[in-house]
């Protein structure tokens, strides 16, 4: 598990993380608590690092804002893919 947390933080934006996470769960299936685990985890974005300038500053908060956004829309694929496949695994 840690390796995916360690990949999708350092990897985010390069490519679409629910087709992998599929992937990954149909080789290795997570329990429920895993699951929700790793997704906890995940939803922790990074601190705001405060530069010695203002632009580089908001440029660290603008990658915190893409994680987050990023992350809530892998959040929400997952809970409408359980719910139309009648699981509940939450």
């Amino acid at each position: 598990k840690f390796d995916l947390i360690s990949l999708y933080k350092n990897n985010y934006l390069n490519f679409e993380f629910i087709d992998l996470l599929n992937i990954y769960l149909k080789k290795y299936p997570l329990t429920t608590e895993e699951l929700l685990l790793f997704f906890t985890i995940i939803s922790i974005p990074s601190k705001v690092k405060k530069e010695n300038t203002e632009y580089k500053t908001v440029i660290n908060i603008r990658r915190i804002i893409d994680y987050i956004y990023k992350t809530n829309k892998i959040l929400e694929k997952y809970r409408v893919e359980d719910k139309t496949n009648k699981e509940d695994k939450f």
